[in-house]
């Protein structure tokens, strides 16, 4: 196979792995996923007064998906990949066969919210200021309180930088 210089696309992707990697070295702390664990659980069960408010699961941002700026197509995949039937109720054009493509995106958007579920956090990292902005608006799940910021990561058993989130975050900056 005789060697061919990289298309822009493939070179995007490796700087994006690159920045990455250096997002993982830089912004991300350490594992913190039994002190964060315990503590959200300890506010549920135990009187923790001002300290526990910090820890609280209603504090962590991105837990449930915010499909309110997404398009119906957007809902669709959420939907597929949960593996959730759309709703069936579509709406349409008068008595045209016709569908109202505005009001199926906002019956997409309920059926969306109605059925999303808390995501699955396996693991909490201690993160910067900055990678916490950044995850959270990717729509990952974040948790910033007086003591810091930790990112509820909702994968596990493979190395941070091979889950796609931190290349995701680079891509933003490409």
């Amino acid at each position: 196979m005789a060697w061919r210089q990289g298309c822009a696309e493939e070179w995007a992707e490796i700087l994006a792995s690159l920045r990455a990697e250096w997002y993982l070295e830089r912004d991300v702390l350490k594992c913190d996923s039994m002190l964060v664990t315990d503590l959200i659980q300890a506010t549920t069960h135990l009187d923790m007064g001002e300290v526990g408010h910090e820890w609280e699961y209603d504090r962590i941002s991105n837990l449930y998906p915010d499909p309110s700026a997404w398009d119906a197509v957007q809902c669709c995949d959420w939907l597929d990949d949960h593996r959730i039937n759309h709703p069936t109720n579509v709406p349409r054009l008068g008595d045209s066969p016709q569908v109202d493509e505005d009001a199926h995106a906002v019956v997409l958007r309920e059926h969306v919210q109605n059925n999303a579920e808390p995501a699955e956090i396996m693991e909490w990292w201690a993160v910067t200021e900055w990678l916490a902005g950044e995850l959270t608006a990717i729509g990952q799940p974040v948790l910033d309180n007086a003591y810091g910021y930790w990112w509820g990561r909702c994968t596990t058993g493979q190395a941070i930088n091979m889950d796609g989130t931190l290349q995701e975050v680079a891509r933003r900056h490409a």
